[in-house]
Order: C-alpha cells, then sequence, then structure tokens
C-alpha cells in the first residue's frame, strides 16, 4: 500500500483478519508510504499472527508485490489490493476448491463496488476445471479482448484480484512483476503465468470486492501513460516470442497496441489537464501513429479481433480524425463525473 485512505485499508485488513481458517498468510507490504499505512499494518499484525508486515522504500507496486513473491512459501499465491476488500469466506472457498480439483488457477466472481452501488461480476462459466475452449479464450484475453462464443464478456481477465495462482508456476518460472511498469502490471503477470498453467478452474462464488476509484493510477492525468502501454506491449511481445505462441496472439496483441491508444487520448492526450495545445497535441500523436509498435499494428489489425466501439475508434484513428476522437472522449469523460 501506498497513501492508502486510512478506512478503506482498515476494512481491507479487517477482510483478512475475519478469515476464519488459522492456515494461511497475509503479508502486508507498506511502500514507504508516508501516512499511517504502515503503523497500522503493524497494530493489526500484533494481534494476529497470520499477518506479517513489509516496511520498504517507495518502489511502485511491482517492487512491491515482487517482495511479497520473495517472502511467502505457500503452495498458494492470491493478492488483495488495499483499498478494496474479501469475503469473509474467502480462505475456507479456496481450501475447498483446491481439494475439490486439481487446478494450476482457480478463478472466482467479484463485486464492482462504485460508491452505493454494487454490481456482481459473473465469468459464467461451467464450475469446476475449464475445457479446452474455455482455457484458450481466457489465456488469449491477456493480449486483446475476452470473447465467448463471438461476442466480448465484460470480465477482468487481465487483474490480479479475482485469481488464485499455484505458487510453484509463479516461482519455477521466474515470473515477478516488471517494475517499468507503473501502470498495467497486472496484465503482462498473469498473461506470463498463464502460459505456464495446464489447468484453469471456475468457481462460482463471489468472493472479491473491487472498490472502484476515480482517483486511482489508472483514472487519473498521466503523462506516461503512453510510456507504460508500451512497457506492456515489450512485454507481451517478449512472452509471445518465448512461449511460442501463435499468429492469433500476434493478432490479438496488434488489436490491444490500437486500441490502448484510447486510454492515451484519455488519460493524456486529450485530457483536460494536459497544458499542451490541441496542435501541438495533435502532431504528437500523429508522430506517435507514424511510429513502431503503432504503424504495423494499424496496418495488420483486423476489424474481427475488435469489439463495435473499438472499431470505430480504429476506424477513425486510422484516418487520423482526432478532432471527433477529442469530443468522444470529452463526452465519455463528462459521462463518467455525472455517472
Amino acid at each position: 500500500m501506498y497513501k492508502t485512505d486510512e478506512s478503506y485499508l482498515r476494512r481491507c485488513i479487517e477482510s483478512l483478519t475475519a478469515q476464519k481458517n488459522q492456515e494461511f498468510k497475509a503479508v502486508l507490504i507498506d511502500d514507504g508510504s508516508p501516512d499511517e499505512c504502515g503503523k497500522i499494518c503493524d497494530e493489526y499484525a500484533q494481534q494476529d499472527k497470520r499477518l506479517t508486515v513489509i516496511h520498504q522504500e517507495n518502489g511502485g507496486a511491482a517492487v512491491a508485490r515482487n517482495s511479497g513473491l520473495r517472502t511467502v512459501n505457500t503452495e498458494w499465491i492470491a493478492f488483495v489490493d488495499p483499498d478494496d476488500w474479501v469475503d469473509s469466506n474467502l480462505v475456507d472457498a479456496l481450501y475447498e476448491v483446491t481439494h475439490k480439483y486439481q487446478a494450476d488457477v482457480y478463478y472466482y466472481d467479484y463485486f464492482h463496488e462504485l460508491g452505493n452501488e454494487s454490481v456482481e461480476k459473473q465469468l459464467n462459466a461451467p464450475e469446476g476445471l475449464l475445457d479446452e475452449k474455455w482455457q484458450k479464450q481466457l489465456k488469449l484475453a491477456l493480449f486483446n479482448n475476452f470473447w465467448m462464443d463471438g461476442r466480448v464478456i465484460e470480465y477482468e481477465t487481465n487483474t490480479l484480484w479475482n485469481k488464485m495462482f499455484r505458487a510453484e508456476i509463479i516461482k519455477n518460472n521466474g515470473i515477478l512483476f516488471e517494475p517499468r511498469a507503473r501502470k498495467g502490471q497486472d496484465v503482462i503477470f498473469v498473461a506470463e503465468a498463464l502460459q505456464y498453467a495446464n489447468r484453469l478452474c471456475y468457481m462460482k462464488k463471489t468472493l472479491y470486492h473491487y472498490r472502484f476509484l476515480d482517483t486511482s493510477i489508472t483514472n487519473r492525468y498521466n503523462p506516461k501513460s503512453v510510456f507504460y502501454n508500451e512497457v506492456a506491449f515489450e512485454c507481451q511481445k517478449r512472452i509471445i516470442n518465448e512461449c511460442s505462441l501463435g499468429e492469433e496472439y500476434k493478432g490479438a496483441l496488434s488489436a490491444r497496441i490500437c486500441t490502448r491508444m484510447y486510454s492515451a487520448m484519455r488519460l493524456y492526450y486529450f485530457n483536460e489537464k494536459n497544458p499542451n495545445s490541441y496542435k501541438d497535441t495533435c502532431k504528437e500523436i500523429n508522430e506517435k501513429l507514424d511510429s513502431e509498435p503503432y504503424k504495423s499494428a494499424f496496418d495488420t489489425v483486423k476489424y474481427k479481433d475488435l469489439s463495435l466501439q473499438q472499431k470505430l475508434f480504429v476506424f477513425l484513428l486510422k484516418r487520423r480524425m482526432l478532432f471527433v476522437i477529442r469530443w468522444l472522449v470529452k463526452v465519455r469523460t463528462s459521462l463518467r463525473k455525472t455517472g
């Protein structure tokens, strides 16, 4: 945690200490937070021996998570963000499913918490070990969209917090978080871990509460958003090459490179906090689109790999209709604020 709201952090930790099961360890990582986060962690750890606290200099979420990975010696690893919380039955449910199904990664459902609204999000796969079709689409989803039966499924496949991983898959293959990726590190980690997972399992239980925050790094003005996207592209390309993944994955990555430009538009180029003029911004965008990996991605992207909204965005961007894209960004940003 780093500068986490105190009430959020307490709720998160208390959701862990509320677990009846004693056979687990929770590692709380204070990433050099300048507030009371570290003291709060120590306070709870003194009361519950299942909690271990690591205090370190601020290095970002990737460095913090890597510290956690190097510390644990458990058979299984799951992740919890400090502003979220988990169901009181999380650990028992995970223990139960590991004895019922022999898998490498377990998926579970979650609540999307937005203010006073709580929306349940379900994978809606057959419960238990997933067949080849589901496994393929879940692995492919880490490089673009999550497609099933010709439509995009709104379920967080890229995140860490709705999955549990067999520790040996991570440790035996030297999988760590990319420190340069202050944003998007989840998708890189999960994309790599899933390539070494032979069996995926779905448990039809809603066990996690994801708190949506407009102030999070994924939602606020970020001049480095383009750089973070490109770090992810570089890592995903490495995974494709190292794991000898086929053309379908390369096509999916091309689609992702094109469509991630929208997040760059929203968080940087056409963000209201960007101090650059519209003329200079358009020049910067055009130069970026004429460079790699964008040029090759836009030349090779297939519309069948895109959702309807993505098709519109790519169509506009290919034709450099930046004034329309700026208008769309403003409209969607306004709707997010009022929604």
